[in-house]
C-alpha cells in the first residue's frame, strides 16, 4: 500500500501508477504493469529488486512503486501469495519471490543442465527467466499463481493448439526422453513386487518414503537418507509432510502396493470426505 502500517483507512491516489493496465498483489507486496514495465512495492525480498547486500530484517520494504530493471517489455503480469509471474512480449516467463514449493519452476535452473534438479528450491530476489523443455517452442500468453503453485497458458508452436503447463509442489522439469534415474523402476504391473524385510524403525520409514518418491519424484530418491537424518526421531512428521506434498493420504503406508489402488486413476479417493461421512453416520446413529 506504500505505507508502513496495518491498513490505509481511506482511499488514496497513488500518482506513480497512472496509466496502469494491471494492478494486483500478494500477501505482502503489490505490483503494477504500466506501458510494458513492471512496478513493485512492499516486502522487498518479494519485489524482484534484489537485496542490495542486506540480509534478514535489514532488508527494508519498498514504500513506493519502483520499476524493475532488466526485464524486457512485459505484456502480462500476475501475483501469487508471495511470488510474481510476468510474460514478456517475446513469450518468455519471468518469476520472482518465494519459491520454497517449486512455484518458481527454478529446479533445475536450466533445463540444459539438470544437475541441481534434486536440490531444494530457493527464493528468487530478482526476476528469473523460466527454463523448461515443456515450454520450448511455445509462446506464453499468461502466467498466474496461488499460494504454492503456478500455471502457464501457452500457445504451441504452429498456432494449432493451446496447452497449459504448471509448476507445483515438488514438480520438477524432467525430459520425457531422458533415461530414468536409478531406483525408478518397479511401477505397478511390471515385475512381481519385491519382498522387503524391515527390522528397524528407520528402515520402515525409509521404505515408505522410497515408495512415494519412486512413483512421484524419482529424482529425489537419493535424498531420502539425508531427510531421515534431518528428521531423526520425527520421521512421522516427515512422512506426513511428504504425503501432503504429493496429495497422498498419510494414514496409508505406500510401501504396500495395495495402498496405491485408488491413487493412480483419474478419480482419487478423498480421505477428508470419508472422515466427514463417518462422522455424519455416527451422528445419525445417536
Amino acid at each position: 500500500l506504500g505505507y508502513v502500517c496495518a491498513c490505509v483507512p481511506a482511499m488514496t491516489v497513488v500518482l506513480a501508477l497512472r496509466g496502469a493496465s494491471w494492478i494486483g498483489g500478494g500477501a505482502r507486496m503489490s505490483a503494477a504493469l504500466i506501458g510494458g514495465r513492471v512496478f513493485t512495492w512492499g516486502k522487498a525480498d518479494e519485489c524482484g529488486r534484489g537485496s542490495g547486500g542486506a540480509t534478514g530484517a535489514d532488508i527494508l520494504p519498498l514504500l513506493e512503486p519502483t520499476a524493475l530493471i532488466g526485464l524486457p517489455p512485459i505484456r502480462s503480469l500476475r501475483c501469487g501469495m508471495c511470488h510474481s509471474l510476468a510474460c514478456s512480449e517475446a513469450g518468455d516467463v519471468f518469476t520472482w519471490g518465494c519459491g520454497v514449493s517449486h512455484q518458481l519452476g527454478n529446479r533445475p535452473r536450466s533445463c540444459e543442465d539438470p544437475s541441481d534438479a534434486s536440490q531444494e528450491p530457493a527464493d528468487e530476489l530478482e526476476p528469473y527467466l523460466l527454463s523448461s523443455r515443456r515450454l520450448a517452442g511455445r509462446y506464453a500468453l499468461l502466467a498466474d499463481g496461488g499460494a504454492q503453485h503456478s500455471v502457464e497458458l501457452v500457445w504451441a508452436e504452429g498456432g494449432d493448439e493451446v496447452v497449459e503447463e504448471a509448476q507445483d509442489d515438488g514438480a520438477e522439469d524432467v525430459d520425457p526422453g531422458a533415461e530414468a534415474p536409478p531406483g525408478s523402476e518397479g511401477e505397478a504391473g511390471e515385475d512381481a513386487p519385491e519382498v522387503l524385510v524391515i527390522d528397524t524403525s528407520e528402515g520402515f520409514w525409509r521404505a515408505q518414503l522410497d515408495a512415494i518418491y519412486r512413483r512421484r519424484n524419482p529424482y529425489k530418491l537419493e535424498r531420502v537418507p539425508e531427510l531421515l537424518e534431518k528428521y531423526r526421531g520425527r520421521e512421522a512428521v516427515l512422512y506426513v509432510k511428504v504425503c501432503r506434498t504429493y496429495h497422498l493420504d498419510p494414514q496409508r503406508f505406500y510401501a504396500d502396493p495395495t495402498a496405491w489402488a485408488d491413487e493412480e486413476g483419474d478419480v482419487r479417493r478423498d480421505p477428508h470426505a470419508e472422515d466427514e461421512a463417518e462422522g455424519d453416520e455416527v451422528e445419525s446413529q445417536r
